[in-house]
C-alpha cells in the first residue's frame, strides 16, 4: 500500500492502521502471539 492509498483515510482509521509496517513479504495481518496465564492457590 502506498502513501497515496491512505490519503483519504479518516482520523480513526489512521490511528488504527498507522503503526502497521509491512515486510518485504507483503503480509496482510499482524502476527498473533497467543499466551495463557494460570493462577494457583500456592507456589507449591
Amino acid at each position: 500500500m502506498s502513501d497515496r492509498d491512505n490519503q483519504d483515510w479518516k482520523p480513526a482509521t489512521r490511528l488504527v492502521r498507522g503503526g502497521i509496517h509491512r515486510s518485504q513479504h507483503g503480509e496482510t495481518a499482524e502476527a498473533i502471539f497467543p499466551t495463557s496465564g494460570y493462577a494457583y492457590p500456592s507456589a507449591e
